[in-house]
């Protein structure tokens, strides 16, 4: 309690009132509302944090809140308030007897997935996140752990489109050509419009085509995942089941790269490790 009284007595973020405490401390708890969306504030110096064994935020819009940033960067483990809060509404429901409700995963997930639509809408007025990127840019691999994530569901558009023609797209491309796959990205996308929840990896030749930028701009908040050559390279291996990776490739690469960024609505880094890639799609939106 004495503590308490302390912490309350400075303005937040001032670290006087744990200075004389024993380090490291073992847990930290944020019961506070510092941090709940709008709210940009940080109830403790990130400073303070330094050697802490698990950071706790009470807080769960946003999934990463100011302070579990802190802690991230200092590579403490950390957990958002959501688990608690399903916890508590389960018991309720329990207490009342109004009937079952489970604490499991599945819960956990519908409460995040609403969670960041509530989000996704509010800051950016759309229902669904969208991948762009060069192919081996990652964006099937991120997308589909994203959508986990966030309890979204996952749709891959060279996928949707193979699964619809029962042939693969390197068949498709070599028996109709580009433009002919290009408008069945098209029709696909136009299906699409008024679904909510999805994250989408989409095509890397996609958001080559007016209509596609245009649709997918509309239905979804579309993240360029800006991942160097040389690492696309590396995942793309030989491009066997990539009709367009051939010579010309590197070129290929250079033309498209500034029609990803100039028709999305944020850049994302995509070299480095999957965790970080998603972190930063996670405070992007």
């Amino acid at each position: 309690s004495q503590l308490i009284q302390n912490l309350v007595a400075y303005p937040r973020g001032d670290s006087r009132a744990i200075a004389d405490l024993p380090r490291p401390l073992d847990l930290v708890v944020n019961t506070t509302p510092a941090g709940m969306w709008p709210d940009e504030g940080c109830p403790i110096a990130p400073e303070a944090l330094e050697g802490a064994g698990f950071v706790f935020d009470c807080v769960y819009n946003p999934a990463v809140t100011p302070l579990l940033r802190a802690a991230k960067a200092l590579g403490i483990p950390c957990e958002n308030g959501l688990s608690m809060l399903v916890g508590q509404a389960a018991a309720a429901q329990e207490a009342w007897g109004i009937g079952d409700f489970s604490r499991s995963e599945a819960c956990l997930t519908a409460a995040r997935a609403e969670l960041c639509l509530h989000r996704l809408y509010t800051a950016r007025k759309k229902d669904n996140l969208v991948l762009t990127g060069f192919m081996g840019s990652g964006k099937t691999t991120v997308a589909r752990l994203l959508a986990a994530r966030l309890g979204f569901a996952f749709l891959d558009t060279d996928a949707e489109i193979e699964k619809r023609a029962g042939q693969t797209v390197a068949t498709l491309f070599a028996a109709e050509g580009e433009e002919a796959f290009r408008a069945r990205e098209t029709e696909l996308l136009r299906g699409l419009a008024d679904k909510r929840g999805l994250v989408i990896a989409a095509g890397g030749g996609m958001p080559m085509r007016e209509e596609n930028r245009e649709i997918l701009r509309r239905m979804g908040c579309v993240l360029f995942l800006d991942t160097p050559f040389a690492v696309c390279e590396t995942r793309a291996g030989n491009g066997a089941k990539r009709p367009l990776w051939d010579g010309n490739v590197r070129t290929l690469y250079d033309d498209r790269r500034p029609v990803y960024e100039a028709h999305c609505h944020g850049k994302i880094p995509g070299g480095g490790s999957l965790t970080d890639c998603i972190e930063e799609i996670l405070l992007s939106v």
